[in-house]
């Protein structure tokens, strides 16, 4: 349990209280710094992985967009964020480059907060499979400049979705 506690205060997760651990809150600076970083990373590795896809990646890329759109009908929050991950996981896999794909993965529990933070959302959860089904499109047509295209632009819609969301929350604090 130690261990994983320091490796969670290495990743920026929790910090120490002096008498136990806290969960970090990402500052809006410190949020658009990591979006920033996936804007720089996230395109051109998914635009590496078109021609290193197998067709067992593709399936499994397809079924967990299926699984996002069945969730999403079912108004099943819990079941898309899972289906979401399976389909970030699958393709971040896919990466050629282990330095890149280590980077990438190396943010994926933020990336894992923030979808818990905006997912709830059904608009935002409709806007995240477009942006998905444009990736899934681009990769299963082996078009690497059209992925990094629909990847740049599916990160551009969800930070934009996590500052709505954090602006609706200040709202509301400021409304009690």
């Amino acid at each position: 349990v130690r261990e994983a506690l320091v490796l969670l205060m290495h990743e920026g997760l929790i910090f120490s209280t002096g008498r136990g651990f806290a969960a970090s809150q990402l500052s809006s600076r410190e949020m658009s710094d990591l979006f920033e970083v996936r804007r720089m990373l996230e395109p051109m590795a998914l635009a590496s992985t078109a021609d290193h896809l197998s067709a067992h990646d593709l399936r499994m890329l397809t079924q967990a967009l299926k699984e996002q759109e069945a969730a999403d009908a079912a108004d099943d929050v819990d079941a898309f964020i899972a289906a979401n991950s399976s389909f970030h996981t699958t393709w971040i896999a896919a990466v050629p480059n282990s330095y890149l794909r280590t980077l990438i993965e190396r943010h994926d529990d933020h990336a894992q907060w923030l979808r818990h933070l905006t997912l709830h959302d059904p608009k935002v959860r409709r806007k995240a499979l477009s942006g998905l089904r444009n990736i899934l499109s681009a990769l299963r047509r082996c078009k690497p400049g059209e992925a990094a295209a629909a990847m740049a632009a599916h990160l551009k819609t969800a930070e934009q979705a996590l500052s709505d969301t954090l602006e609706r929350q200040d709202y509301g604090r400021s409304l009690t």
